[in-house]
């Protein structure tokens, strides 16, 4: 089951316990940490069976005649108690000189009944046990049992050996409240950071839950903003409020792809693939997110950052549930405090317009130094560059060359060829399209010359990075199909427009460009943003390359075309996570689906087919020119 997050709670809608607490000045807030089977099991062998074959020599006699060894345990919760069975391998004997006479093996199984404890001097959660027997594959106890008689007063400290000391933890979580809580209050906030405690231990179903508490006192409540009077305007954003906007979505986007980042690198390099995939569909989501709360509407409007923290840690705790077990035991406590960080201001942001949760460029720098405590940098620094990490880590390789140069060469100046000199980005096979295509605002007289030159580009590069990706033939086709039908969904085949009597790159209002209409702020580090902006070559290699990764390690992986018998499914499924995330994997056949979205995926579909039919140039209509013959 869970790992880690799982320990660290179910999701978000179901693990806030309580709000209201007993205490009479104050709201305490709870949140519950479950220690699935799955996580105390591994702990148990971290701490207790560490002999090969996740055994242990639970004891033997000064003569070594009698011995008994347990091995590869199971746990269970039954009638409120942990209850733990291992496999128990016994020798008795008797010593006689030296040897050891009259041997008898046995083999059976060890029941050890446990409860949870909180160590009253500190905030560690040990295991007492209760009740334990031996038993015989008929459920005897013959003369294992006797054995145990003698050892299992020796033993059984041995076996309720697991522990977790939560103190780390709450230090932790008491210094990331004291950054996210409002600093006009000093003595406030330090009083809430410091009566975070380990309130309660107790066995359910599925583990062992333990309850993180800390308390609320009442604030003054603050003083209303000023309003506009009944039918005043509104007035203007001040530059200062504007910058102070960009720096707070910026600042979280910095934090979540370090977040992201940091889990990849930690993830069981076994797991890795599949646990990545998964990380990388957070992070676009988180992103796409990102593009509603890139700019105001009005004054006043509250930090967009609160909201998208809690909507991507709800997409996050299940792959950390997943993560925890590929963790050592040291690496498994820290984000153990990292996610009780999360919950917590997750649950504070449940209280509503009653939480006093302010999640600060400093709180978030403080939960990042969690999981990151000796990365170098500041983890909040946001750039645009092209991060070669990020790359490697989600799949995409090296990075894509962007040009060294932007030739301002216009259509007169390619028509007349005086274009020279200029670095263009490879000697690649792209480039003399690329200059033919530079700048290039097709008119309907002269459609029927561009639109082949687009077609060979896609083609052209379509293709190198099918070679690169090797995907089976009845996907490369589907594969084909969907670059041309893309580009023309999305630009149809245009990098760039002509407006006022300037020519610029073809732009959405929330700044996706270009012939694939690669969205800049989802994709920064990955690509170069001139690059895809000003070069179609480079842009279109992009798309590709997005292309064939949300059809390989996602469309296909999932199986679109199984689930629907239609191979050709992979193209529409594709285009849907390219047009809205991962997400939005089966959203082209979900009966139930918006109006806006099944508009997109049914002028996709129709697209499609037309490139299935041959028909790809098509596209000229949408141009003003004539269909294909």
């Amino acid at each position: 089951m869970s790992r880690i997050a799982k320990v660290m709670g179910v999701a978000l809608g179901g693990w806030l316990l309580a709000s209201v607490g007993a205490r009479a000045h104050a709201r305490e807030v709870r949140v519950p940490i479950l220690f699935d089977h799955a996580l105390l099991r591994q702990r148990l062998v971290q701490q207790v069976y560490t002999e090969p074959g996740e055994s242990m020599h639970a004891w033997q006699d000064e003569d070594d005649c009698n011995t008994l060894v347990l091995s590869e345990p199971r746990l269970a919760t039954v009638d409120g108690r942990l209850q733990l069975k291992s496999k128990a391998a016994a020798r008795a004997a008797t010593p006689i000189f030296g040897w050891c006479l009259f041997s008898l093996e046995w083999s059976g199984t060890l029941e050890v009944l446990e409860e949870p404890v909180i160590d009253p001097q500190a905030p560690v959660v040990r295991f007492e046990v209760v009740d334990s027997n031996i038993y015989d594959a008929q459920g005897e106890k013959g003369i294992a049992g006797k054995l145990w008689d003698l050892a299992k007063e020796t033993v059984a400290p041995r076996l309720a050996g697991v522990t977790f000391d939560l103190r780390g933890a709450l230090h932790e979580l008491g210094e990331v409240l004291t950054t996210v809580l409002p600093d006009d209050d000093a003595a406030w906030t330090r009083a809430v950071a410091d009566s975070v405690r380990l309130a309660a231990i107790d066995p359910e179903d599925g583990g062992v839950r333990a309850v993180l508490a800390f308390d609320l006192p009442p604030r003054a409540p603050a003083p209303d903003s000023a309003l506009p009077a009944e039918g005043e305007a509104e007035p203007a954003l001040t530059p200062e409020e504007l910058a102070r906007w960009e720096r707070s979505w910026q600042q979280w986007d910095a934090f979540f792809t370090y977040i992201i980042k940091r889990i990849a690198l930690d993830a069981d390099p076994a797991r890795a693939e599949e646990l990545r995939a998964e990380l990388f569909a957070v992070l676009v989501d988180a992103r796409l997110d990102l593009l509603v709360a890139l700019a105001p509407t009005a004054p006043g409007q509250p930090d967009p950052v609160r909201a998208l923290f809690v909507k991507s840690w709800q997409r996050l705790t299940p792959v950390l549930r997943d993560l925890e077990p590929s963790l050592p035991g040291q690496a498994g406590l820290t984000y153990l405090s990292f996610i009780a960080a999360g919950d917590a201001l997750a649950a504070l942001d449940e209280l509503g317009d009653e939480s006093p949760l302010e999640l600060s460029a400093d709180g978030l720098r403080r939960m990042a130094r969690i999981v990151g405590p000796r990365d170098e940098g500041d983890p909040l620094v946001y750039t645009t560059e092209i991060d070669p990490q990020l790359r490697e880590l989600f799949g995409f390789g090296a990075p894509i060359e962007p040009p060294d140069d932007y030739p301002d060469e216009g259509p007169i100046a390619r028509l007349l060829g005086l274009v020279v000199g200029t670095a263009w980005a490879a000697d690649g096979p792209d480039s003399a399209l690329g200059k033919k295509l530079h700048q290039w605002v097709p008119s309907p007289e002269d459609v029927s010359q561009y639109l082949p030159l687009v077609r060979e580009l896609l083609v052209q590069i379509g293709g190198r990075t099918l070679d690169a990706a090797k995907l089976d033939r009845p996907f490369a086709e589907v594969y084909k199909r969907a670059v041309l039908a893309t580009a023309w969904q999305e630009s149809c085949w245009r990098q760039w427009v002509k407006e006022n009597g300037r020519i610029r790159p073809i732009q959405s209002a929330v700044g996706s460009v270009g012939l694939v209409q690669i969205n800049k702020n989802v994709w920064r580090g990955v690509y170069d943003l001139k690059g895809l902006t000003n070069d179609v070559a480079y842009n279109a290699r992009a798309g590709t390359e997005i292309l064939i990764h949300y059809l390989r390690d996602y469309a296909v992986k999932k199986g679109e075309h199984s689930a629907t018998g239609n191979v050709d499914n992979l193209a529409r499924s594709t285009y849907a996570i390219y047009n809205g995330g991962p997400g939005h994997l089966r959203r082209y056949r979900d009966p139930k689906e918006r109006a806006d979205l099944k508009k997109i995926d049914a002028l996709f579909w129709a697209k499609y087919q037309a490139v299935k039919a041959g028909r790809e140039l098509d596209v000229a209509q949408c141009l003003g020119g004539s269909p294909a013959e």
